[in-house]
């Protein structure tokens, strides 16, 4: 997945969410789409251009309707349908535009992915029991055995990590203001008692 500009042929663009998928996705499931199709008849290729299925929003903000193209890069994109149910989203993290699904081989012909790209390449894996002990066991392994790899796993009780780290930090901001609040407060408290003290004694002199 990687952001991407998309351009109209007269000159629109929008900044989107290009997801590339293969002939496995969703493992669990389905993509929803408008008008109904498999998502692998959505995302064929038809005229020189990729099939994508797209979030609604992208077709309001370029004004665009199934059968408009796209191009992304390189790469001529034909939108084929709407996406109206996409199993695995909420576990994609935030979306800093729509999102506009195609298969491997559109993204590789974008030419986008070239060294500096910011890319992010997600493998699932869709366990025989799919219990919290067989998602362990493969964790340690690739552990054990790729220590070096730099992966980032996840697994359903972690599912956004990126979600749960801004929660940390906002939670961590929020107790910061509370205890600048409470610092000003107790300023505000001792001025206004060393105030008050200085009055009386004031007051109590002869």
């Amino acid at each position: 997945m990687l952001r991407a500009m998309a351009r109209t042929g007269d000159g629109r663009q929008a900044l989107v969410e290009l997801k590339a998928v293969d002939g496995a996705y969703p493992l669990y499931g389905a993509v929803t789409l408008d008008p109904v199709m498999p998502l692998a008849r959505a995302l064929a290729p038809r005229d020189g251009a990729f099939g994508a299925a797209v979030d609604a929003t992208l077709l309001a903000r370029l004004d665009l309707k199934p059968g408009s193209r796209l191009t992304v890069g390189n790469a001529t994109i034909e939108v084929a349908a709407v996406i109206q149910n996409e199993p695995d989203k909420l576990a994609s993290g935030l979306a800093f535009g729509p999102r506009v699904i195609v298969g491997e081989e559109a993204l590789r012909a974008t030419g986008l992915l070239v060294p500096g790209s910011l890319v992010r390449w997600s493998y699932r894996l869709r366990l025989p029991d799919g219990s919290d002990r067989a998602a362990n066991a493969v964790v340690a392994a690739a552990s054990a055995q790729l220590p070096d790899s730099g992966w980032q796993i996840r697994g359903r009780t972690n599912a956004t990590p990126a979600l749960e780290r801004n929660v940390d930090h906002f939670t961590q901001f929020l107790t910061l203001v509370g205890l600048a609040a409470l610092l000003v407060g107790g300023v505000g408290v001792a001025n206004a008692v060393k105030s008050h003290i200085d009055r009386s004694a004031t007051l109590s002199q002869p």
